[in-house]
């Protein structure tokens, strides 16, 4: 008889426990819709790039580095493979079609480029020297008809970087035939016939049209 008094009161004590229990878990999970996982403090956010003193360390930046001196045969290259006509602007001034004014690379029809990390740095009414990096290059052609371009003759290459050529604003030179012969180039000091043409310049060592 005893025994049978035992059994409900077990079972009763076990079903207040479950109770408890279940009470306490909702209390502690918030509340989710169907299908949704819930949110908590675990969850992981999106990063802000905010480093652990509240700087941005997304944002560190470096300035670019100068480019490394050119050979003739590493300037053609690079010249192939920007294809100025194509790609780059033409100096301010040098709208096409221009007859040539200069026989210093020959009299003929000539465009002249600038590589477009520099367009803003040549623009009328700026001085100062450019940048690291900017290339500038002149086309001749031998037909001297405005109306027509005729055979490449001349490729009048100049660049600019830290270093190259501290005596004659770290610029080197240098003229191709219209096939890439190396025809004449200068990539130091202050004595040849590139840079005692260019020293007379308005702006750096560079020929502004007229």
């Amino acid at each position: 008889m005893r025994a049978g008094i035992k059994f409900p009161i077990l079972l009763s004590a076990v079903i207040a426990a479950g109770f408890i229990l279940a009470s306490c878990s909702d209390e502690d999970e918030p509340n989710a819709s169907p299908g949704e996982l819930p949110t908590s403090a675990e969850t992981p956010t999106a990063s802000t790039g905010l480093g652990p003193t509240g700087t941005d360390s997304s944002s560190t930046t470096t300035a670019p580095s100068s480019p490394t001196k050119p050979t003739a045969e590493a300037l053609w290259a690079r010249l192939l493979e920007a294809d100025p006509p194509a790609n780059w602007k033409l100096l301010p001034g040098y709208e096409w079609p221009r007859l040539g004014t200069s026989s210093a690379h020959g009299l003929g029809v000539e465009n002249v480029y600038v590589n477009p990390e520099s367009e803003a740095a040549i623009q009328p009414g700026l001085t100062g020297p450019m940048p690291n990096g900017t290339t500038i290059v002149k086309y001749i052609y031998a037909n001297k008809d405005p109306a027509g371009k005729g055979e490449l003759k001349i490729v009048a290459a100049i660049q600019k970087g830290e270093g190259f050529n501290p005596e004659a604003g770290d610029w080197v030179w240098v003229e191709f035939n219209g096939t890439g012969r190396v025809v004449a180039q200068q990539s130091s000091g202050k004595s040849g016939s590139c840079t005692s043409c260019h020293s007379g310049a308005q702006r750096d060592f560079i020929w502004l049209a007229k």
